[in-house]
């Protein structure tokens, strides 16, 4: 399936000022944990039955920490978002803080995972992006425990084996002997990696493999769309995709490009909540 494809778009160059801004803030290492500590032999039985790391060890944090990453945030992001103001957003988040304060460290590290956020506009933007930074250095750590996740052997289902959700971009691995390698699913959230097989649509039910087709891009990324579900997954061509929400700001072209060919997102929009950059 060939259709035109349309040249780059470039980005706001003010969301993307934004989202390096934030992407260079130092990870959240050491304020979090896991009770108890996971052991990889029953990870793997766990992730050979279908259930997702998180389900079986989620991760544990204090509601102070993970509030002070969000102001953290809050001023990285400041010099980038146009006018606002910035008091009704720290009251936003100091309200947030204190309804949170009495949830324990098991409760807020499973609410980091499935919980809902409620807010909306600028805050509930840097508490989302809290969310995913607490997220990825959480999968950083499990994911050690079990390597062979990107080889596909103890996970093939469509939703992220660290925290359940639905992949947000895919990438295509070193090619072999001149065929493209197998492709990877990556989560929007977490940013884990897992295979899942070319012809396998991420978003169609599980006992459906949906009607995959790959629409040609350009040299760094293209599209798989399924004709099934109309949904489609933009794929990077890369060997490694260190952050999805950065890609997926550089590549919205091919947003642009599945919404005029008639296809939605799989998963969310990167960041729906967000205000509009200063460009």
């Amino acid at each position: 399936m060939r259709e035109p494809v349309w040249p780059p778009v470039e980005p706001p160059a003010g969301a993307l000022a934004l989202h390096r801004a934030l992407a260079a803030l130092p990870p959240p290492d050491g304020w979090w944990g896991l009770n108890p500590e996971p052991d990889p032999s029953a990870l793997r039985v766990h992730l050979a039955e279908g259930r997702s790391i998180g389900d079986v060890w989620p991760p544990a944090l204090r509601p102070d920490a993970f509030f002070g990453l969000v102001r953290v945030m809050a001023a990285a992001a400041a010099p980038h978002f146009p006018g606002g103001d910035a008091e009704a957003v720290s009251a936003d988040l100091t309200r947030a803080e204190t309804e949170m304060a009495r949830l324990a460290p098991e409760d807020m590290g499973r609410w980091v995972l499935r919980g809902e956020c409620g807010l909306k506009g600028r805050a509930g933007f840097l508490v989302e992006h809290a969310r995913r930074a607490y997220l990825r250095a959480y999968a950083r750590t499990v994911t050690k425990r079990v390597p062979e996740l990107e080889t596909g052997v103890l996970w093939s289902r469509r939703i992220c084996p660290v925290c359940g959700s639905l992949p947000g971009l895919g990438r295509i691995m070193k090619r072999q002997a001149g065929v493209p390698g197998p492709r990877l699913l990556i989560c929007r959230r977490c940013a884990t990696n897992w295979r899942l097989p070319r012809f396998v649509c991420p978003f169609c039910p599980e006992e459906e493999p949906g009607d995959i087709v790959t629409v040609e891009g350009d040299a760094q990324a293209e599209l798989h769309v399924c004709k099934r579900c109309r949904r489609y997954l933009k794929v990077i061509r890369e060997e490694m995709v260190d952050d999805p929400t950065l890609w997926d700001v550089q590549t919205l072209y091919l947003d642009l490009l599945a919404e005029h060919m008639g296809f939605l997102p799989g998963a969310e929009p990167v960041d729906p909540a967000a205000p509009s950059p200063r460009h």
